[in-house]
């Protein structure tokens, strides 16, 4: 059995109704802020959503232009390049987004790293992605649940080399 996947920022309805209620009230009364950039965002999370990586990609360079919101921006890049594909670039743009002082933004950052680690076969290193993730909410069953993964796949691989190492001798 494998890892439960990368959390892309879809959850609960009530979630998602408060999240964009937020960003209409950010709009509406934020006056140091760029409306254009909240724009660029909304229509990137429109086109990851399609499935229109590309789309989303540009969408989110392009916010990032105006340097603000770059810790979410870099997350929701993250999540574009792991869709594509593109592991290496998504686990930097998620180190990006991890300097951010938000619990849920670092949370995530650090169950889509552990996810990616564990698709990787870098087991240790997902039990310790999983583990930081807990340690922000320890009540979250998905992450639970890939961090027995992890360890069950470090055991395994404890086993085998033990394994071959005796009967080598």
């Amino acid at each position: 059995s494998g890892v439960i996947p990368v959390e892309v920022c879809k959850g609960f309805k009530m979630e998602k109704i408060l999240l964009i209620l937020s960003a209409v009230l950010l709009l509406l009364f934020s006056s140091c802020s760029n409306p254009s950039v909240h724009f660029s965002v909304w229509s990137g999370n429109n086109a990851f959503d399609r499935g229109d990586y590309q789309d989303a990609n540009t969408k989110y360079l392009k916010s990032m232009e105006k340097n603000i919101h770059t810790d979410y921006i870099s997350y929701n890049l993250g999540n574009v390049y792991y869709a594509l594909g593109e592991g290496s670039a998504a686990a930097s743009e998620w180190k990006n987004a991890a300097f951010s002082g938000n619990p849920q933004l670092l949370f995530r950052t650090m169950y889509n790293k552990g996810v990616l680690e564990f698709e990787r076969g870098q087991y240790q290193e997902a039990f310790e992605s999983f583990r930081k993730a807990l340690e922000i909410f320890p009540d979250d069953r998905n992450a639970k649940i890939n961090l027995e993964h992890s360890l069950s796949r470090m055991n395994a691989s404890s086993n085998a080399v033990e394994g071959s190492a005796a009967g080598a001798q």
